[in-house]
């Protein structure tokens, strides 16, 4: 080989290693959150006595009397409220996105943002409101504890975005 195509090869391989690098730097910044997370919603399905559910500007408020989900007088089916309080311990933060109280709109996160508020004994603990994807598995989310906009996974999104006529539904017997 010619010493020319030594250099290029040697121009090429470094290059390389400075994309992947750069990658490397990028995945970890993407994991490493700004400040500690404080935010859950884990063990909130076994102690929660009312989920209150807004979604497309309706709200749905279920209680839990003697062990079943209610939304009103009608019994919510045990796939379907089984599915959602799933889906709340799998709740999960990713990191700080922003603590600015500014640019709520531009996350999705407007006064028309879906939410879920969470109550034991009669008392509000968790109120969440979700925003737009933010990648094609998270989404951005904030609290009702201040102003810090934050990155989360999970499928609780998709379970709160539902119509919140279908609480109300019956649920089919699978065949």
């Amino acid at each position: 080989m010619s010493d020319q195509t030594i250099r290029r090869l040697y121009t090429i391989i470094a290059a390389l290693a400075v994309v992947y690098g750069l990658l490397l730097f990028w995945q970890y910044r993407q994991t490493l959150p700004e400040t500690p997370v404080l935010v859950s919603t884990a063990g909130l399905s076994r102690t929660a006595d009312r989920l209150i559910i807004t979604s497309g500007g309706q709200n749905a408020t279920l209680d839990r009397r003697k062990g079943k989900w209610f939304i009103g007088r009608k019994a919510v089916g045990s796939i379907k409220i089984g599915t959602f309080l799933s889906a709340m311990d799998n709740f999960a933060i990713a990191r700080v996105v922003s603590s600015k109280s500014a640019g709520n709109k531009d996350y999705g996160l407007d006064g028309n943002a879906n939410s879920l508020k969470v109550y034991q004994n009669k008392k509000l603990v968790r109120a969440l409101y979700f925003g737009a994807m933010a990648t094609a598995n998270t989404y951005f989310v904030k609290t009702d504890s201040g102003p810090t906009i934050y990155e989360a996974q999970g499928d609780l999104i998709f379970e709160v975005g539902q119509p919140v006529s279908g609480w109300a539904r019956p649920e089919r017997p699978l065949k």
